[in-house]
């Protein structure tokens, strides 16, 4: 299962995205969190995170989870005109890479 801090940072992200979508400011989402919980849940490809068989597997699905809240966030910047540090996902993708590249000569 997904740990909660992703969870509800992805579940905000989500919310952010539906109001701008629907273009309101505010929303009782009362029944639609059930259902934007069991989507991500049952669903999601963000699951596969916390069960992969390789390193391989665990590579591509962090980069899918980093790519995936980069573009939700720069969607959600745009519409409500905030500032987006890009340095922040710019720093997780090296640290990713550089990290993943050094797993990878140690198994070697």
């Amino acid at each position: 299962m997904i740990s909660n801090p992703i969870k509800n940072a992805f579940i905000k992200l989500l919310k952010q995205k539906i109001l701008i979508e629907k273009e309101l400011d505010s929303l009782s989402f009362g029944k639609l969190d059930k259902d934007i919980l069991q989507y991500i849940t049952d669903k999601d490809q963000l699951l596969k995170i916390f069960s992969n068989k390789s390193l391989k597997d665990i590579e591509a699905n962090l980069r899918f989870l980093l790519d995936e809240t980069n573009q939700m966030a720069k969607y959600i910047s745009i519409n409500r005109k905030l500032n987006l540090n890009q340095g922040e996902y710019q720093s997780a993708m090296k640290f990713m890479n550089i990290f993943l590249s050094n797993s990878y000569q140690n198994f070697n």
